[in-house]
């Protein structure tokens, strides 16, 4: 109501209004100041969206004029002056807000009243008249109740708009049986139960602070407990909602909240370094697969961490063996030289040869103490001991070598190889006499490096194969049978992990296949 307040007030403030006003008073036939009047109207009611029309009236001048262009001005003599006295006499010519009831005798309407400030001997009245469209908003809130009597007054206790069991009330709200508690309690908004006529009523009612108005609506008790047999039904339904809620609140504390507890404090041991699972064996419902997802989490980091410490341990056993071994390899490799410098003063061609060869495979494996070493490399290795083992077998063994382009390019662990040929020679033609042939190649596939050897040795049993391939997962630091064989797949196991390894592939009488894969690195 503000909007309405405030269009009013710019109009009467309005210096070149007030002077058409007391033109119009003085001379009010004159249709040039009337025309001036309705304009400023006009003006002032259209932008204003809760205006219905603004009208004019004065004590002296008998017509009624209107912002609407279609009445402009009433010529129903001295209606102006009529509604003036009403205004004056029932409102103290106060600027509030009142009924208002148009010359026809029309429906009443809520409208603002306010003085237009003149001399004393000519006053006037401003009528802004509400929307009907506004007010019906008002009270659809108020209507939604069925069987529900709504009021609309203002703070002194005049109506402005009541249903029709009011409509003969002539006196204030305020003295009214059913709505004088809403103005004599000090509170904004509240609600009470008052009788009126042997009916008990629930009472509320809300002041509204922008528009100056007093909200009442009354509803007849017996409607409130309508489908109730009394209010006893009321207090068991409250006391059965009250246990529901109690039970739901148990079945979240043992399905949720306890659960939820638990696993807090297992987290809580975990920060500390403690792996406990929860041994969880409830359901499978949202918070059940949660703990069971811990627990499976907490058997995996326990197995993890086992590994890791296996590994660490195995890694620090290694580092001591390989430390002694290279203190082994330094002495044995000084000491060939030693040696083969005697055989060639004693002219032991053959000896010093295969010393030389000896101590250059031995110079390769030493490496600086590096692990990895280019390909091209580990080929010189295995070439050395192959010219050692054919100055043994002489022309009976035979020996073919593949390759790929760029083998310096990569980088390969030293040990793998010529264990693998070793056992190839000892355990394929040792046991069996005559001629022998042995086929190594290096071959680059799908960014792995696939190492076989292919002899035509004494071979062995697909027993004996299943036999030394399942043993070679169950790493034996001692030496032993097949351990060689277990000692290059634990390398490759700690270095690349477990997808990649060896394979056996022999028949008894038509030799043995083993084929190495790791991954190609680059150096």
């Amino acid at each position: 109501m503000q909007e309405i307040e405030n269009a009013g007030k710019s109009l009467t403030d309005s210096g070149t209004f007030l002077n058409l006003v007391r033109t119009y008073q003085d001379t009010p036939a004159d249709p040039q100041t009337q025309s001036s009047l309705l304009l400023s109207l006009g003006q002032t009611a259209w932008p204003c969206s809760y205006i219905e029309q603004m009208y004019l009236i004065t004590e002296d001048a008998p017509y009624l004029l209107s912002s609407n262009p279609s009445m402009k001005r009433t010529e129903t003599d001295g209606a102006g002056q009529i509604l003036y006295q009403t205004w004056l006499n029932v409102m103290r010519g106060q600027t509030t807000w009142a009924l208002f009831q148009d010359e026809a005798g029309g429906v009443s309407k809520i409208a603002y009243w306010r003085p237009v400030q003149q001399s004393d001997d000519s006053p006037s009245s401003l009528v802004c008249v509400l929307k009907d469209e506004y007010l019906k908003s008002l009270m659809a809130g108020l209507n939604s109740r069925e069987g529900s009597l709504n009021v609309i007054g203002s703070y002194q206790g005049r109506m402005l708009y009541g249903d029709s069991a009011f409509t003969d009330w002539e006196g204030s709200l305020a003295d009214h049986p059913m709505f004088s508690q809403a103005y004599s309690r000090p509170e904004n908004s509240g609600s009470y139960f008052a009788e009126e006529q042997g009916t008990g009523w629930l009472v509320t009612y809300y002041n509204s602070l922008e528009d100056g108005w007093k909200y009442i609506s009354a509803i007849p008790e017996h409607r409130i407990y309508t489908g109730m047999a009394d209010r006893k039904f009321l207090y068991i339904l409250l006391v059965s909602g009250l246990s529901g809620v109690l039970f739901g609140s148990l079945v979240l504390y043992f399905l949720v909240s306890r659960p939820l507890g638990k696993l807090q404090k297992k987290m809580e041991l975990m920060e500390r370094g403690q792996l406990e699972p929860l041994d969880f064996t409830g359901g499978n419902n949202e918070i059940g697969l949660v703990l069971k997802a811990y627990d499976h989490m907490i058997v995996r980091l326990k197995k993890l961490i086992d590994e890791v410490y296996v590994q660490q341990l195995l890694r620090k056993q290694a580092e001591l063996s390989s430390l002694q071994s290279k203190m082994d390899e330094h002495f044995l490799y000084n000491t060939l030289n030693t040696i083969y410098c005697k055989a060639s003063e004693e002219k032991a061609a053959v000896s010093a040869s295969m010393i030389l060869k000896l101590s250059q495979y031995f110079r390769l494996s030493l490496s600086d103490g590096q692990e990895k070493i280019p390909l091209d490399e580990i080929l010189e290795m295995i070439r050395a001991y192959l010219q050692i083992q054919q100055m043994r077998y002489g022309q009976t063994l035979k020996c073919k070598i593949e390759t790929f382009p760029g083998m310096g390019n990569y980088i390969s662990l030293k040990q793998l190889y010529q264990p693998i040929i070793e056992n190839a020679v000892i355990h394929g033609f040792e046991k069996k006499p005559g001629n022998h042939s042995l086929y190594i190649s290096f071959c680059h596939i799908d960014g792995r490096l696939r190492f076989a050897v292919q002899d035509d040795g004494i071979g062995m049993s697909q027993e004996r194969c299943v036999e030394v391939t399942s043993e070679m997962p169950a790493f034996d630091p001692i030496q032993g049978r097949g351990y060689a064989l277990r000692n290059i797949r634990e390398q490759i196991r700690i270095v690349y992990g477990d997808e990649y390894g060896i394979k056996i592939d022999s028949q008894p009488g038509h030799g043995t296949r083993v084929v190495l894969e790791v991954p190609l690195e680059r150096r």
